[in-house]
């Protein structure tokens, strides 16, 4: 915070040596019109090439300033210029990569759609031979899950005991009721 503080004063102090450079320079400027104006003569209202030396030199800053200043324009529209093509390039570089990656994702979708649905009607061939109860327990887990400790061992904390719907499941798969058969 104090750097930036400092900073700002500095270019206060600046910004107010300038303006009192204009100030002179436009005070100075107004004297030698008064002068000028009490001649009446062409070559005396022309500027004196050598009379004047810190205009002379003020001038060639000011040209060399402008110069200076159109050849970094120059240089910063170039740079965009630049900057743009390069942010083109890498636009269409990255819709290019996009297009091949969708239509990989889509290749991929349909061979694993395809291989799907192979599954889903092998299972169903295979399925029409079994009874609604074999179907049933080919969907569940049936591996037996011994009790923490002993036959009557409450299940731990969050979990539910299925086994006595795991045994009626398996009871049902052998030997289905007469209405299912």
């Amino acid at each position: 915070a104090a750097a930036a503080a400092a900073a700002e004063a500095a270019t206060e102090a600046a910004t107010a040596a300038h303006a009192a450079r204009n100030w002179e320079v436009e005070r100075l400027a107004r004297e030698a019109a008064a002068e000028a104006s009490q001649f009446t003569t062409p070559a005396a209202l022309a500027p004196a090439e050598n009379s004047n030396a810190p205009t002379t030199a003020l001038r060639q800053w000011e040209k060399s300033h402008d110069a200076e200043l159109r050849s970094k324009d120059a240089f910063e529209v170039e740079r965009r210029r630049a900057l743009r093509e390069e942010a083109a390039e890498k636009l269409r570089q990255w819709y290019a990569e996009r297009q091949e990656a969708k239509t990989k994702r889509h290749q991929a979708n349909r061979s694993q759609e395809a291989t799907a649905k192979e599954s889903a009607d092998e299972s169903e061939k295979l399925n029409e031979a079994k009874n609604t109860w074999e179907r049933v327990v080919d969907l569940i887990d049936t591996s037996v899950k011994a009790p923490a400790s002993g036959k009557d061992a409450a299940p731990s904390s969050g979990e539910t005991d299925t086994s006595r719907m795991r045994v009626l499941l398996i009871q049902l798969k052998s030997s289905p009721p007469i209405m299912f058969r």
